[in-house]
């Protein structure tokens, strides 16, 4: 990343092409060049010299004694001090002394200003490069506040089909992909496209350019035929232009190769990897033809024909080809000269990959030697980390472990202690540590290590899309593995169990939770002065994560930082403060996550079981390949108090095939094999978790992967009983949920209950029915697409709502044509919502194509009147998750959705359920009642009648399912569990008085 910024830095800098014209008012004008004496011209000869020679640290050096002369002469504030100034940022920010680049380009956009007005080309020039600096530092926020502020600059200036507005507009959007914010970078480069096409024509170089931009986006969001079609036109357009000293058909070609054999198109990969061979080997014919053998041009092209080699596999060929090439590049530059050192990183990666350690630790210490003395210590970090890989692959633990402390000692007084590549080579350390057995020591580090992620997830998950959001968690889903193995070592201390259930307290279900777009809903109940204190708070925010990031002060400043920072973080406290007091919402949103805080919550004799969905790390693989692809469960029991334990449950195989053999069990009452298929998933998963909960006996229950499938009260212990009879449970999303339980809003109006909606609604045209006919009355889901769907009236639902009304006397009921999606959707914070109606989840398979159809969100719902139609708009009748997630449910003390596979999401290991159970959470509502499997009506009507008099009676949530559950199971007619087990009950399980209630 910091060679493509750097490469953008330059392109910056000289990106103005030569006009035959009269130049633009917006063109960066000329620098007033200082005069010389003696020094200033003996310092610039040696700058050219040391540049020319690509001593880079030498010439940083020279520029800023040059600089400094300069100051000297004519003072810091002087026109003339512009070049030295720009030479100097430069050169620092090449040799990896960031922090003082920054520093001097943010002066020299103060000067530009001064001298060419704030508006001009120069100064929103140093304005973007001032932001490229904050972009290679690691501060996200305020790179991003530089580069767009330095775009609206020159789109205020140039005219709107300008070429050069294209090439800033590239800038901001490779920010963004960087960052994976796909949505944004792709509207940018869209429009550096249509600029292009306009200025350019349609088959210009530049529109290649911005292709392969296209196509690489798509490609980091596994969009393969949208990248394979960018690729492909900029391969098409490269083709036309292409003379003999050109290599991007053959380069693309790669690229279109790579694409293939990631999408699973080994056929395709070959033939695009064959083409860009050949195109390679033409190109060297073409060199060798115009140039001597040992010419830099014959040299270059046969190390891109070497790399083409050695990605196909053929190493020992790709070796002798770049053995040819370093011994001309020794004949005419000298042994050890900088030239040599990209080929040298080449063999000594291909010794790597054969497996040749010790040739390949030899080569790159002459690399490090060589950087050192060229580059200066920050650009020589890298190949000490590469050092560390060879150190770990020979076993040598402690080496490893003290050169990868150098290299964490260097990168935080580069970047300072808070940077993500910090947290990063600290969880390498932390891993050698656990390889070297120091599991104390890997804990420490591990937790240091989140506890600077942490923030940054907060601020990364609350922009761009779902997509964006679930490509930041993916990538930081290792660290979960690894804080989750860690506990499984017999040698882990107890603080390992502790960080472990942090972690996933934490991350379990963090992508819905960021989705889900509550804190908009917030701020829309939030008043103007508070809306107004919401954006001082993440201004302020901002504002801190600058100064922590940006490493260490300039000297003489450090007591000035260190009162900024103060000022900012009693702000920060101020306001949320400030904000806290008046929104309940808002604590619950923002409440910090730690185990004490949920520890605190649990009552007494009560445990939760968080489990989770795992990769097994294993230290001794590496640092940075620990991660294995072995699926795992474990669970982490937290007890209201004593030591967190860890329960390591096995791996995922068994279990998800015990798991479904046991639900198709549950779903047909003519099974008999349920007791026994229950007893089998039982020893898997509650049996080594009964263990660690000794005696307690009320257990609230947070599962992952496909154990958000299972009642786990229907499973059957060593005796032969159901859990059912001896344990009391109720469920949880995630354990953080227990923190929401805090305080409570307090609801407006009286409960509600939609049921027996008229899916054709009133004076409907009818729906010409499916070849597969309508949907039975059962409360199920037919594996087809909504679109195919003709849904049928359940006349169980009316018979439900009349006998549930005769308890709920205050209730307002909604059957019919009346039961619609718009009337859900503004509903505000009943007490009590009740929908009895059809729930469905339809698999990816099943939805209908396009953008939308990988998001689960968007195919589990609740059908309401009119569903049969399928109207455009936002009452379809048919009320998505997202959708749920977004309606106004706080202080709604209780959801039931009586329906069919309600409570059934899109299984995700590392993200928790998809589906309406997590939606309801994030919308507000402290409990939830819902279904596991196809329902029936005449045992749910019962079920839900019996269960609202137990509330109104005083008993609890979860006491009240459970009461009616062991009823039915004593009761030879429903003792299934096919009728007894379906619902669940999620979130507060306590009781809810009848003042509540209403």
């Amino acid at each position: 990343m910091k060679r493509l910024v750097l490469a953008l830095a330059l392109l910056a800098a000289a990106s103005w092409p030569a006009r035959a014209w009269e130049t633009p008012a917006w063109y960066p004008q000329p620098v007033t060049p200082a005069p010389d004496d003696a020094t200033s011209t003996r310092l610039k000869k040696e700058l050219l010299d040391a540049q020319a020679a690509g001593k880079l640290l030498s010439a940083s050096e020279i520029a800023t004694e040059l600089l400094r002369h300069d100051e000297r002469r004519f003072g810091k504030d002087d026109p003339r001090i512009e070049k030295a100034l720009d030479d100097a940022a430069r050169l620092a920010s090449a040799v990896g002394d960031y922090v003082r680049a920054e520093e001097r380009y943010s002066r020299l956009h103060e000067l530009a200003a001064k001298v060419h007005g704030a508006g001009s080309e120069n100064a929103a020039q140093a304005l973007e490069l001032v932001g490229i600096e904050r972009w290679i530092r690691g501060d996200h926020e305020g790179a991003e506040q530089k580069l767009v502020a330095a775009l609206e600059l020159r789109e205020a200036m140039m005219p709107p089909d300008e070429p050069t507005l294209a090439m800033r507009l590239i800038t901001l959007a490779s920010f963004f992909q960087n960052r994976g914010q796909y949505a944004r970078a792709e509207h940018l480069y869209e429009r550096a496209l249509g600029i292009h096409e306009r200025a350019t024509g349609a088959e210009s170089s530049p529109v290649a350019g911005v292709m392969v931009s296209l196509g690489f986006l798509h490609q980091a969001r596994q969009d393969w035929a949208r990248a394979e079609e960018a690729f492909k036109r900029a391969i098409a357009i490269y083709a036309k232009q292409a003379g003999p000293n050109d290599t991007s058909v053959p380069a693309f070609s790669a690229v279109l190769a790579e694409l293939y054999h990631a999408s699973g198109r080994e056929a395709d990969a070959e033939a695009a990897w064959a083409r860009s061979e050949a195109g390679y080997r033409e190109y060297l014919a073409a060199q060798e033809a115009a140039y001597p053998a040992g010419s830099p041009m014959v040299q270059a092209a046969l190390r891109l024909l070497a790399g083409q080699v050695q990605r196909r596999g053929r190493l020992d060929e790709a070796r002798g080809m770049l053995e040819r090439v370093l011994a001309a590049e020794e004949a005419q530059y000298g042994p050890g000269a900088a030239a040599s050192m990209g080929t040298l990183m080449t063999l000594a990666q291909i010794d790597m990959d054969q497996g040749r350690w010790d040739e390949a630790r030899k080569r790159y210490e002459a690399v490090l030697a060589r950087q050192k003395v060229v580059w200066g210590p920050t650009h020589s970090l890298g190949s000490e980390s590469v050092l560390v890989t060879i150190d770990e692959a020979q076993g040598e633990w402690e080496q490893a472990a003290r050169r990868m402390e150098g290299v964490l000692k260097g990168y935080e007084a580069a970047y300072g202690e808070e940077n993500p590549l910090i947290a990063a080579n600290r969880m390498r350390l932390g891993i050698l540590r656990w390889a070297q057995h120091r599991l104390g020591d890997a804990v420490t580090l591990v937790g240091r290590s989140e506890a600077v992620v942490e923030p940054q997830l907060r601020t990364l998950l609350a922009v761009g899309t779902e997509q964006d959001r679930r490509t930041v968690l993916a990538q930081h889903a290792w660290q979960t593995d690894v804080a989750v193995s860690l506990g499984a070592d017999p040698e882990a201390p107890p603080a390992a169990a502790e960080l472990g259930l942090r972690l996933v307290l934490r991350r379990k279900g963090r992508l819905l939770d960021a989705m889900a777009n509550t804190m908009g809903t917030l701020r829309k109940k939030l008043s103007p002065a508070d809306r107004e204190a919401l954006d001082d708070l993440g201004a302020a925010r901002s504002q801190l994560a600058k100064l922590v990031t940006q490493g260490a002060p300039p000297a003489g400043e450090e007591a000035l930082r260190k009162k900024r920072l103060l000022e900012l973080s009693d702000t920060i406290r101020r306001l949320e403060v400030q904000i806290a007091a008046r929104s309940v919402e808002y604590r619950v949103q923002t409440a910090e996550v730690t185990v004490a805080g949920v520890r605190a919550q649990l009552p007494e004799a009560t445990a939760l079981v968080e489990i989770v969905a795992y990769r097994q790390a294993d230290p001794l693989r590496g640092s940075t390949r620990a991660v294995t692809d072995a699926r795992r469960y474990a669970a982490f029991v937290l007890p209201h108090s004593g030591p967190v334990r860890r329960v390591e449950l096995g791996p995922a195989e068994p279990i998800e095939k015990a798991v479904s053999a046991f639900r198709e069990a549950l779903a047909d009452p003519d099974r008999d094999d349920v007791k026994r298929l229950g007893r089998a998933l039982d020893r898997l998963t509650m049996a080594p978790i009964r263990q660690a909960l000794g005696s307690l006996r009320a257990v609230l229950i947070a599962p992952d992967g496909a154990l958000n499938l299972v009642p786990f009260a229907a499973l059957v212990d060593e005796h032969g009983r159901y859990l059912l009879e001896d344990y009391a449970m109720s469920y949880l999303t995630s354990g953080r949920d227990l923190l929401r339980m805090k305080v409570h809003v307090k609801p407006s109006g009286v409960p509600l209950i939609f049921a027996a909606p008229d899916f054709e609604g009133e004076g409907a045209e009818q729906t010409p029915p499916v070849p597969e006919g309508p949907v039975p009355p059962t409360r199920g889901r037919l594996a087809r697409g909504l679109g195919a769907r003709a849904w049928g009236a359940i006349p169980g639902t009316a018979q439900e709502a009349s006998a549930l009304a005769a308890v709920l006397k205050d209730a307002r009921v909604r059957t019919g044509s009346a039961a619609t999606e718009a009337a859900l959707k503004g509903s505000a914070a009943p007490p009590l919502l009740h929908v009895a109606t059809h729930g469905f989840f339809l698999p990816a398979t099943d939805a209908a194509g396009g953008a939308d159809a990988d998001n689960p969100l968007l195919r589990s719902g609740l059908v309401l009147a009119g569903a049969n139609h399928l109207v455009s708009g936002p009452d379809d009748g048919v009320l998505t998750a997202l959708e749920a997630s977004g309606l106004d449910l706080w202080g709604t003390r209780l959801v039931v959705l009586s329906a069919c596979e309600t409570g059934v999401g899109e299984v995700s290991s590392g993200d928790g359920v998809y589906g309406l159970r997590r939606a309801l959470v994030m919308a507000g509502s402290e409990s939830q009642l819902l279904s596991l499997w196809q329902v029936d009506d005449e045992a749910t009507r019962d079920l839900m009648v019996g269960f609202y008099r137990g509330l109104l009676g005083g008993s609890g949530r979860a006491a009240s399912l459970l009461a009616e559950q062991r009823r039915m199971q004593a009761d030879p007619e429903t003792a299934h569990p096919y009728f007894w087990a379906p619902f669940i009950e999620a979130g507060d399980w306590r009781p809810l008085p009848v003042s509540r209630a209403r």
